[in-house]
Formats: structure tokens, sequence, C-alpha cells
């Protein structure tokens, strides 16, 4: 029996970021576990060694979302990941391949969770999720977001395929730059043998947090229509008569 998903009350992303932070340490916990045990493993059967790490993040991140709605990072931030349509928990199959989706997709799928309905990113929208509070009343109301609706009724908004094609041209405009400024802004023993200096690693680094930057901002202003070419449109004139 699900929750009522149209109640549903959704967290700040930074709930979410720091469940995977969580999440993080008790990855390292399953690592050390892994290596600890090792020396005992590997002499019975080195395929053990190989499946035990594995096994372990599965029932660290599959089987905890399937049966209980979430990692340990999830469960002490009061988060829980449910279905989209009746707010079940979902099962093995697709906590599976959300956690798929996620590890592929990294941190730019969680930009989409600015700009989507129900604060989804991209891996919750591939298979259907949406992370919600288990107990919103616990939390203060600057935690708390309900559904967003950015598009004001006073204006009109382009539709929703050229917003989408506007936010990959910009982003593939930007992706272009970057990489022109890389090959003028670091050696080239830097980028064709990785041997780079303390200040090109930090320029990279700079670039790198510049460019997920950019990509966020572009797509929830283009989707806001607040960008050239796809610019929302006033629809009455509030001058006083």
């Amino acid at each position: 029996m699900g929750m009522n998903i149209s109640d549903a009350v959704y967290p700040r992303l930074i709930r979410r970021v720091r469940a995977i932070l969580i999440d993080s340490v008790f990855l390292l916990g399953v690592v050390l576990l892994w290596w600890i045990t090792l020396p005992f493993v590997a002499e019975r059967d080195p395929y053990i060694k190989v499946a035990l790490p594995l096994i372990l993040m599965f029932i660290l991140e599959s089987c905890m979302v399937a049966f209980t709605g979430g990692t340990p990072g999830h469960h002490i931030m009061g988060i829980k990941i449910v279905n989209a349509r009746n707010g079940s928990y979902i099962g093995v199959a697709r906590s599976l391949v959300r956690a798929l989706f996620r590890t592929l997709l990294g941190w730019l799928s969680f930009i989409i969770a600015l700009t989507s309905k129900r604060h989804q990113a991209l891996h919750d929208l591939l298979v259907g999720t949406v992370v919600v509070f288990r107990n919103p009343a616990a939390y203060p109301s600057s935690e708390r977001y309900v559904a967003r609706n950015f598009e004001d009724q006073n204006y009109s908004y382009p539709p929703k395929w050229k917003r989408i094609l506007l936010i990959t041209f910009y982003n593939i405009a930007g992706f272009i730059v970057l990489i022109v400024g890389v090959s003028f802004v670091l050696s080239s023993e830097c980028l064709e043998y990785d041997r780079c200096t303390f200040r090109e690693e930090l320029l990279n680094q700079v670039l790198g947090w510049a460019w997920l930057f950019y990509f966020g901002a572009t797509t929830v202003m283009c989707w806001r229509g607040q960008l050239p070419g796809c610019r929302r449109i006033k629809l009455f004139d509030e001058r006083p008569s």
C-alpha cells in the first residue's frame, strides 16, 4: 500500500546530497571490511573476493531501497524513494536500474531536479521515482517543498520541445567553448600524457566546476524562459490605466 502521492512533500536538493555523502561513508566501510577479510576469503575461493563487495553494495543500495524505501543516508536524512505513480516502494530491479543510472549520469543528473515539477533528478525521471519526506511535519517549512510550477500564468512560454532543444544547443555550445579554452590554458603534456602541474590540476578542477555551474544555470534559466531563443512573453500589461 503506497502513500497518497498527491500529498507528497519533497526535500531540498541539499538534503539528498547529504544522504549520498553519508552513503559514501558506509561504502567506505564496505571497502574496509572487504580489505580486512580479503586474505581469508581469497584462499578459499578467488571469486568470493570479487563478489563480496558487490553483494554488500547491492544490499546497501538496491535491497534497502526496495524494501525500506532508502539507503542508510536516506533514513538518516528522513527521506525515502517511492514510485512516482502510486507512492509505493519500488522493486529490487527498478532500484538497481536507478542506482546504475545515477552512477552513470553523476552529478549532472541532479541538476534536472532544479527544473522538474516534482523535484526529480534525471535518474528519477528515467525510472519513475520521486524522493519525499518520511515525516514532513518533523521539518521546518523552509525544508519542505511541494510540486513546483515555473510557468507564471501571466506569461506565454515556448513549447517544451523548443526549450529542450535550446537547452541542448546552449550546453553543446558551452562544451565546445570549454574544450577550446582547455586547449589554450593547459599544456600538451597535461592533455596528452596527463603530466600536469599543480596549477594545471587546480585550473582543470575550476573549469570542471564552472562547466557544471554553466550546465545547471542554462538548464534552469532556459526552462524558465529567461534566455534568448526561449524567452517567455508577457500576456498582460501591468501598467496603470
